[in-house]
């Protein structure tokens, strides 16, 4: 037979898991509403960012002239630019300030690549063209890893 003392330790432990349990779930769904809710405004954002990139490998299968190419990569540094403006105007909850904070480095970082390369075609210099570019793809990585992170995060919907 149980002692009167056992029983209410074990009385104590359930409740105590109990409490838990519900402050978990409490927590978990907070998070999760938080993170759903931020999704709608980040989707806008990450279709605006995908456009633009997308833009970007069209322009470059085109083969512009270097005169082109100036003109298409300036005008990409600038919607660039306003697609920072966007992120930064975001209100992510605390779990996706971090992924949300390496999203806009890495797009004011691909803004500036595009305007190194729009400056390297203007004045005919292939070296620095490519040292640009090789950071826009370095730099895209980064902004496509943390857009997918948050996409997972918020459940919003990516498309390649």
């Amino acid at each position: 037979m149980r002692s009167a003392r056992t029983v209410k330790r074990r009385h104590r432990f359930h409740a105590a898991l109990a409490v838990l349990a519900v402050a978990g779930v409490v927590a978990g769904c907070g998070g999760s509403d938080e993170n759903a809710k931020f999704g709608k405004a980040f989707g806008p954002v990450s279709v605006e960012l995908r456009t633009v990139m997308t833009s970007v490998g069209q322009a470059v299968a085109a083969r512009p002239t270097d005169t082109q190419m100036a003109s298409e990569f300036a005008g990409f540094a600038t919607r660039l630019a306003t697609v920072k403006a966007h992120i930064d105007a975001l209100k992510p909850p605390s779990s996706l300030r971090t992924l949300v904070r390496s999203l806009s480095a890495a797009v004011g970082r691909l803004s500036a690549d595009m305007r190194f390369i729009a400056a390297a075609a203007r004045s005919h210099q292939p070296a620095a063209a490519r040292a640009a570019t090789v950071a826009l793809v370095r730099d895209s990585q980064a902004a496509s890893g943390a857009g997918r992170a948050i996409a997972r995060k918020t459940g919003t919907k990516v498309t390649p």
